[in-house]
């Protein structure tokens, strides 16, 4: 076996990264090793050169794309190989130590399947994939099945009025409109509303309805209150109490904070399925605010499929981002 210094020390001069690409350029170092077990089956998808030098290569090989687990396998590799391959090349250099290259690929085998055991992303359920793990003897992981949820919209217990609310900007930022339902226990219809806030983003939308439709319950006398919203925002700020609000809304929600020791409020997430009434309101065209005492004809679908119906939601990770599969069953 031929030892790992001879090959280092046929370089004259200071031995630097130009050391390294010569190496691997000619396969003395990569030809059989991890590198080589790494892209098996993987030709297609990336293409790496040493044409361009080592810091070039490095940064191909850092931003290939793969799964979670893959590319985290992926990274480890190339800076494990690397620093081990360095720190080798200066023991060799100021301390005459002197190691197989055997040796070498060992202790980087050792230590990519010790932290790789220890990586929690996730695979894809392919044969590159596949290939990938057992050409390193790591472990797959694949991803989780996906969850089913289902939604519909509850009715609040005896007593208490149930408030649904949702806001809309048409931009980023844009014009903002929201709007609100009342329904008892019977799932009645007590009233809507549908308001105009300006122009901001979303979320502001969001939170002005909700701390609108809080006073609107107060002013005709109803304490026992329901809340439910499809932003998490907005149920983290109601729950929380924290003043974490835009400016422009602190003034409300101060008052909110004063007349609200007078009222118990339930306030509670919402998936959009469940929450078709209050998304349907902010889509009327209002100058600033409008009360409807009796349900407008353009709710009654609504309504009754709030009733009678339930909503199906599929939920997993893919990719880093969430795939969402919607089902309406009547």
């Amino acid at each position: 076996m031929q030892e790992f210094n001879s090959d280092i020390r046929s370089f004259p001069g200071e031995i630097g990264f130009g050391a390294l690409t010569s190496l691997l350029r000619d396969r003395q170092l990569f030809g059989d090793s991890f590198m080589g077990s790494f892209l098996l089956g993987t030709s297609s998808v990336i293409e790496l050169t040493f044409d361009y030098g080592f810091g070039y290569w490095f940064l191909q090989a850092i931003r290939c794309v793969f799964s979670p687990q893959i590319l985290a396998l992926w990274r480890l590799c190339v800076v494990t190989g690397i620093w081990l391959i360095w720190d080798q090349r200066n023991k060799i250099i100021f301390e005459g130590f002197c190691l197989r290259d055997s040796t070498l690929w060992a202790n980087i085998w050792a230590l990519i399947r010790e932290f790789g055991a220890n990586i929690t992303a996730t695979m894809h359920n392919s044969p590159i994939d596949l290939a990938i793990l057992a050409a390193c003897k790591v472990q797959g992981k694949p991803p989780k099945g996906p969850t089913v949820k289902c939604v519909r919209w509850q009715p609040p217990p005896i007593g208490v009025m149930k408030i649904n609310v949702d806001g809309s900007a048409a931009g980023s930022p844009g014009q903002l409109t929201g709007g609100g339902i009342f329904r008892d226990h019977y799932g009645v219809f007590r009233g809507c509303f549908t308001a105009t806030h300006g122009c901001g983003f979303a979320f502001e939308a969001e939170l002005a309805t909700a701390l609108l439709a809080i006073e609107l319950a107060h002013d005709k006398g109803w304490n026992n209150l329901w809340l439910e919203s499809d932003s998490t925002y907005v149920v983290h700020l109601l729950k929380s109490d924290l003043p974490e609000v835009p400016w422009r809304l602190m003034a409300r929600w101060h008052r909110v904070r004063q007349f609200r020791p007078h009222l118990h409020i339930v306030v509670s997430h919402i998936f959009r399925e469940g929450n078709a009434v209050a998304d349907r309101l902010p889509r009327e065209e209002v100058s600033t605010f409008k009360w409807w005492s009796k349900s407008p004809d353009f709710l009654l679908p609504f309504l009754q499929r709030d009733i009678s119906s339930e909503f199906y939601r599929f939920a997993r990770l893919l990719r880093g981002s969430l795939f969402l599969v919607r089902g309406f069953y009547p």
